[in-house]
């Protein structure tokens, strides 16, 4: 870069130089420029002839620079794509402009510089070591961005109607069982799975704490609909046995099974359409236990022995 820039400059000066000396010997900057541009001068009749003998030895002098003119200009032209190539691919490299000026400057090569990233994110593999050689193909960093994850789920072919990109997706993680993370479906694959009778679909969550590892495993709740002034309870509290549904209610000291009938759901709370009245407690741990002692096939438990409402 520091050869084509110095021979970029050498250029100008020549051209300057060999400039001067045509227009001493007489020529014209209108002949100038029509040699630059046709390779020929097509007319001397706007030089006096006294000027051309008092001149002479500058016209003989100045017609052999002028034949390497058009070839000077043209190293200038190339000199300046060499220097801008060169320039371009030490930015690429990670070199500021500020940085590439100094060289040019002061010819003298950055021992140590900053290798800008091509993207944001936290480096999470590292295959060079300080001292090393590299080549310029080599891999030095692999960079990870977690501020937004894509988690991959499956939808069965009945449930496809009900999906649909942009649907809000409520995602459970076991490393925080308390906490739902809330996401919406990017993309939905145009193929089937012909064993499973599933389509793949990635739901896009914004992760700003990092807590959502790549790698981990989710559980993903598509919400299909919105309802407004229902009596819901935890989907712990719902019980089964057989064909019926049912909860525990606490009144008093005792616990009494309430068959129900149920609506929508999604991954905490069940609709209760029937059986239930608001601001009845209902048993959300223990119950299989309150199952074992109603049927007799364990010893009678303290209801108010681990049992949360």
């Amino acid at each position: 870069m520091v050869d084509a820039e110095a021979a970029y400059r050498t250029a100008i000066i020549k051209v300057d130089a060999n400039r001067q000396r045509a227009l001493a010997s007489g020529l014209t900057e209108v002949l100038l420029k029509n040699l630059v541009h046709t390779g020929k001068i097509k007319s001397f009749e706007d030089v006096p002839h006294r000027k051309l003998i008092d001149n002479y030895l500058a016209v003989v002098e100045s017609t052999e620079a002028l034949e390497g003119l058009l070839q000077i200009e043209e190293a200038i032209r190339s000199a300046d794509i060499t220097l801008n190539k060169i320039q371009q691919q030490l930015q690429v490299s990670g070199l500021t402009q500020a940085a590439i000026e100094k060289i040019m400057q002061t010819a003298q090569p950055i021992k140590t510089f900053y290798i800008t990233a091509p993207a944001a994110g936290k480096i999470v593999q590292q295959q060079v070591t300080l001292g090393a050689t590299v080549e310029k193909n080599d891999t030095l960093f692999s960079l990870l961005d977690t501020s937004t994850v894509w988690i991959e789920g499956d939808a069965y072919e009945d449930t496809l109607p009900l999906i649909s990109v942009g649907s809000e997706v409520r995602i459970r993680v076991p490393a925080y069982p308390e906490e739902t993370f809330i996401g919406k479906i990017s993309k939905i694959s145009s193929v089937m799975n012909p064993e499973k009778r599933t389509a793949h679909f990635y739901t896009e969550v914004s992760n700003p704490d990092d807590k959502l590892k790549p790698g981990m495993f989710a559980e993903q709740t598509v919400v299909i609909e919105r309802l407004d002034d229902v009596l819901t309870v935890p989907l712990r509290a719902l019980l089964i046995e057989g064909t019926t549904q049912f909860v525990f209610v606490e009144i008093g000291n005792t616990y009494i099974k309430h068959e129900v009938e149920v609506g929508a759901k999604d991954d905490r709370y069940v609709e209760i359409k029937d059986g239930l009245l608001a601001g009845e407690r209902v048993v959300v741990q223990g119950g299989y236990q309150l199952m074992q002692t109603a049927a007799g096939t364990s010893d009678v438990i303290d209801p108010h022995a681990g049992h949360n409402h």
